[in-house]
């Protein structure tokens, strides 16, 4: 995240020459691909690459966010599963109502209503989606080639959204690891310009 302007920064910046000012504002323009001499700078890129930090973080969060809803509004294995749970479920419930001697019947069903909840908690594990390395390597229609199974997903978008999303993703991710929720979310966004 850029910054151009901080009103703390007048303070700093108070006591120092016209040209030295220049040299540091087109530093913060420049951020993160530039040193600048001045002895003002390590303060002001100190500030800068702490946003720089809370911003990716929030950026992961959100995209994290997504994928959860992505996975469980498109995944038929988490409505089933859920749909078992709600059967376990009643079926505990009527197995402590109406027989008090199935006592073991009663702990197998709950844990069998454990097992499924496990599996449920397992599948929205953000650690277990595949993370692709941001590099000058990075290609969209060779990670397609490989995973057949996101061809219907980003039938969504053209050719040339997809060129531009990947352009923009190396140039502005380079050295990052992305999710493909992460990914895909960031050609959609990169396609409204288009």
């Amino acid at each position: 995240m850029k910054r151009l302007a901080n009103p703390k920064w007048a303070l700093l910046l108070e006591n120092i020459s016209r040209e030295e000012r220049g040299d540091i504002f087109m530093a913060v323009l420049k951020y993160p691909d530039v040193e600048c001499s001045s002895a003002v700078w390590p303060f002001i890129k100190a500030e800068l690459d702490e946003d720089d930090i809370k911003y990716k973080a929030k950026c992961e969060r959100l995209a994290t966010n997504r994928l959860a809803r992505w996975t469980e509004q498109n995944s038929s294995d988490t409505k089933q599963t859920l749909s078992d749970i709600r059967q376990t479920s009643d079926a505990i419930a009527n197995s402590k109502t109406n027989n008090t001697n199935t006592i073991e019947q009663s702990k197998a069903i709950q844990n069998r209503a454990n097992d499924m909840l496990q599996k449920l908690a397992g599948s929205f594990n953000p650690l277990r989606t595949p993370k692709y390395h941001i590099d000058n390597e990075f290609s969209l229609p060779e990670i397609i080639k490989r995973n057949t199974d996101l061809l219907p997903i980003f039938k969504e978008f053209t050719p040339e959204q997809l060129e531009k999303g990947q352009i923009s993703l190396i140039r502005k991710c380079m050295g990052q690891d992305k999710t493909m929720a992460q990914i895909i979310g960031w050609i959609r966004n990169e396609g409204k310009f288009t």
